[in-house]
């Protein structure tokens, strides 16, 4: 599924593959560290957290940013 989404898009592969991957790695470990602690004490299951806020405003932003704007395709150069 990732390679498939990072086929498509490029210029996230090329500038800004670091940043949201240390962004990844940050939300995942906190979501981890909050259902260690809950099932350690015994309290619900963490299914909402405020660290998704971003990372569901980025999504959309990849996703319905295509749809707004023109994409120029690079033509070959003739020989």
């Amino acid at each position: 599924m990732a390679y498939i989404f990072l086929s498509y898009h490029d210029e996230f592969v090329h500038s800004h593959l670091l940043p949201t991957a240390l962004y990844l790695g940050v939300v995942f470990s906190y979501m981890v560290g909050t259902i260690v602690v809950a099932h350690v004490s015994k309290q619900n299951f963490p299914y909402w957290n405020i660290t998704w806020i971003p990372l569901i405003l980025g999504l959309m932003d990849v996703y319905v940013t295509p749809y707004f704007r023109e994409f120029d395709q690079p033509r070959p150069i003739d020989a």
